[in-house]
């Protein structure tokens, strides 16, 4: 399985939106990092961005060279923003504003377990019936252990092994026997776009789950930034 962040946006959104129920938007304190990389350290908003490198337990602003212009929120707006996402669903709809871009490939069986989760989120997937007949079927194209790639190519007493059929399938033009046979651990791409707030539901939900691929994805969304809008760590 691989995960990757392909984009992240709407954290300035969502900065100004809290402050929206109350109109306190006058005490928001986050703004542009090129706005103000250059002040002083101690007032400098970089020290508070998640990009930030950080060496020996002091802070550096190396962050605005790669990510210019990136939104940082400020140490009043992002404690604002963690209250009201403690206090619970009805009070955090400022996290539904922020969007996540991934491109993740993953087995048809971890697929079928993220189709459970629909609110905020939308996917676009490679099509199976227009790409499956393309090319050759290898071990490759399964998420599997070594001991069930080595079963795919145990031959029986007339030479053939499970992936023999499979190819054969596809070389005599029968997609709907190849589809029907196709293992659950077949992997699929897919571009998905998720809520901060549907991150979250998963994130608790499916942190401690026994497939391995869901411990790769939670561990994928505490690298974002404001993860712990997510996880609340």
């Amino acid at each position: 399985m691989e995960v990757k962040i392909r984009r992240v946006a709407g954290i300035k959104e969502a900065t100004e939106a809290m402050r929206l129920p109350m109109k306190s938007g006058d005490k928001s304190d986050s703004d542009f990092c090129w706005d103000r990389c250059h002040d002083t350290e101690e007032e400098a908003l970089c020290k508070y961005c998640p990009h930030a490198k950080r060496e020996n337990g002091e802070f550096e602003c190396t962050a605005c060279k790669e990510y210019m212009g990136i939104w940082v929120m400020g140490p009043k707006d992002h404690e604002l923003s963690m209250r009201l996402i403690k206090a619970g669903s009805d009070h955090r709809k400022h996290i539904r504003l922020i969007d996540v871009w991934m491109e993740i490939k993953a087995p048809l069986y971890w697929w079928k377990e993220t189709d459970t989760y629909r609110f905020g989120v939308d996917k676009v997937s490679e099509s199976t019936m227009h790409t499956l007949m393309n090319k050759k079927i290898t071990v490759d194209d399964f998420e599997m252990t070594d001991n069930n790639k080595d079963f795919m190519s145990v031959e029986d007493d007339y030479g053939n092994s499970y992936m023999d059929s499979l190819n054969f399938c596809r070389e005599h033009s029968d997609f709907v026997r190849l589809n029907e046979l196709l293992p659950q651990s077949y992997l699929q791409t897919r571009i998905c776009k998720f809520s901060y707030e549907a991150l979250r539901n998963i994130y608790h939900a499916r942190k401690d789950h026994k497939l391995k691929e869901w411990h790769l994805f939670c561990e994928t969304l505490e690298r974002l930034p404001y993860s712990e809008f997510i996880t609340e760590e």
